[in-house]
């Protein structure tokens, strides 16, 4: 299951956030060929105290982390990508500079134990 999070500091308001959820829960069904309902777009909210690099405080910058199956093409990531950042431009206004795209292993599927 595909989820994709941002991370930021209070800078997306709630109808950009609806607008961004809805925007890239259709790249990725177009991109990945997979339905919309599927699809998890999440928004953290982080404060000044929140961000750390090498255990010293930094400016929260907005990030967006994304988990997908594995299995994909280097052009349907690079096409993913390039969507999110124009579209994120397009609804916030400001650049998205920090996305991270994580694969998960299409056999990591959660199943009862067997006791």
């Amino acid at each position: 299951m595909p989820v994709y999070r941002f991370s930021h500091p209070n800078v997306i308001n709630a109808d950009q956030r609806l607008a961004l959820a809805k925007k890239i829960t259709a790249i990725h069904a177009e991109v990945a060929a997979t339905p919309e309902h599927i699809v998890n777009v999440t928004f953290a909210d982080s404060s000044n105290d929140d961000e750390f690099v090498g255990g010293e405080r930094v400016t929260p910058r907005v990030r967006l982390h994304a988990n997908v199956k594995a299995g994909r093409t280097h052009d349907q990531k690079r096409q993913t990508i390039d969507k999110i950042r124009t579209a994120y431009q397009e609804i916030v206004g400001s650049e998205l500079n920090w996305i991270w795209l994580f694969e998960n292993p299409s056999d990591n599927n959660f199943t009862k134990p067997p006791y």
